[in-house]
């Protein structure tokens, strides 16, 4: 059986990354109210480590997570699973 888009995994993370010429403050402030999370959430999302926002999404579930990172002024990744069983 061959792997498909449908049928394949990703991992979404994010490394505290904005984008060029953003604003930190007015990105976290972006990020509370496209994620709906606190302020506390926010600056540990912010914590200088890799975490993984999302496991194990689907491709279309992972893109629209990175859209709203973006629009956000967040840059977030989208990291392809091995295929099961390998």
């Amino acid at each position: 059986m061959e792997l498909s888009e449908k049928t394949a995994k990703y991992n979404v993370v994010f490394r505290g990354e904005v984008l060029e010429g953003r604003d930190l403050e007015t990105v976290k402030k972006n990020l509370e109210h496209f994620l709906k999370i606190s302020p506390k959430t926010v600056e540990a999302l912010f914590s200088s480590k890799t975490l993984i926002i999302r496991k194990e999404a689907d491709i279309k579930t992972a893109a629209q997570i990175r859209s709203i990172f973006r629009r956000a002024g967040a840059v977030c990744k989208i990291r392809a699973l091995p295929p099961e069983g390998k």
